[in-house]
């Protein structure tokens, strides 16, 4: 399982604007990628307009993104920068596994999803300091799950002043996370750091991907991938359901030679048996035979004694007798049935 980051430099209030529209279900865009069953704006979401004692909790108000960071700027008195930068969105992504452990990934009540919104919060206030993170969305409308967006105003103390105000450094930021993984790229930091907080409070089975820098592959947004992922369990479920199918074929046909082959068996051990038996009469015969042969023969001799004069008839009677002998001792010497 990976996790992934991705950064977006939020510069003017006509982007704060349309991310506000956006996370409001109020554009074009964001009313594509609804689901068919699910209704529009469906999801967990965080504001940091809560703490304020007039604050009413509503679904406009915790998802506008510019009155949220306004909002924010004035409890803290943060100021902006005069080149426009107001701040941070970055979406947090974690593994559909992760979540379906909890339940349905698309479920406001799956307890994993909760779980990675606190953390997405604490994520953020942790890396980038006490009070950046003004709004923190978890859409549960889409077709995507496991997706945290995160909007912070990280704020330093200005050096060029004299009382050291407060203002929005989003590159700033950046660089101290940089600096703190001594990495090349801030984007490679941020990637680090968010699958070690993943692991260490979510789940250690939670990696960090490969570096763009280090496999030179052209990355895809988590939209992107997980269409890309669906499109490839598809056709792996395909391949293994043609498989399977060709499999039970040969199965089939491993069957039916079984069967032939047991079929023949018994037929042969009909066909021995009734040999076996045949091979037992002409035993019984070929004894029966040899026994009265032997008799003739004594009789024969005998005839001789007392019948001197009937000599010549009986040495033909005696042949016959000495053939018929030899061709039962010829029957009996034949090969048994196995």
């Amino acid at each position: 399982m990976f996790a992934s980051a991705r950064v977006n430099w939020i510069k003017t209030e006509h982007h704060l604007q349309a991310m506000g529209r956006h996370a409001l279900r109020l554009d074009h865009a964001s009313l594509k990628r609804v689901r068919a069953d699910a209704q529009a704006g469906y999801g967990l979401h965080w504001c940091s307009r809560t703490s304020d004692a007039d604050f009413v909790r509503t679904f406009e108000g915790m998802r506008d993104v510019f009155a949220a960071f306004g909002a924010h700027i004035s409890r803290h008195s943060i100021g902006t920068n005069a080149n426009g930068g107001l701040g941070l969105h970055i979406l947090l992504n974690v593994p559909d596994e992760f979540i379906s452990a909890g339940g349905d990934i698309h479920d406001a009540k799956n307890p994993r999803n909760h779980e990675l919104l606190r953390a997405a919060i604490k994520w953020g206030e942790a890396t980038f300091g006490r009070n950046s993170v003004y709004m923190a969305r978890l859409d549960l409308d889409e077709e995507s799950a496991g997706v945290v967006d995160l909007f912070l105003a990280p704020a330093r103390p200005d050096r060029r002043t004299r009382n050291g105000a407060l203002r929005i450094m989003s590159s700033s930021a950046m660089t101290e996370l940089r600096l703190r993984y001594n990495a090349r790229m801030s984007y490679v930091a941020l990637q680090t750091c968010w699958a070690e907080w993943c692991q260490e409070h979510l789940d250690p089975a939670i990696n960090r991907g490969r570096s763009k820098v280090e496999t030179r592959a052209e990355y895809l947004n988590v939209e992107e991938y997980k269409k890309a992922r669906a499109l490839a369990q598809r056709q792996i479920d395909e391949a293994l359901d043609r498989a399977n199918a060709e499999a039970q074929q040969i199965l089939a046909g491993a069957r039916d030679a079984a069967a032939d082959v047991e079929t023949e068996r018994q037929s042969l051990a009909v066909e021995r048996a009734q040999l076996a038996e045949q091979h037992a009469r002409v035993t019984r015969m070929q004894k029966v035979l040899e026994i009265a042969t032997r008799t003739f023969a004594r009789l024969c001799e005998v005839l001789l004694k007392l019948v001197p004069s009937e000599r010549l008839n009986v040495e033909r009677a005696q042949n016959v007798a000495q053939k018929a002998l030899q061709l039962v001792q010829d029957i009996g010497d034949a090969p048994r049935p196995y």
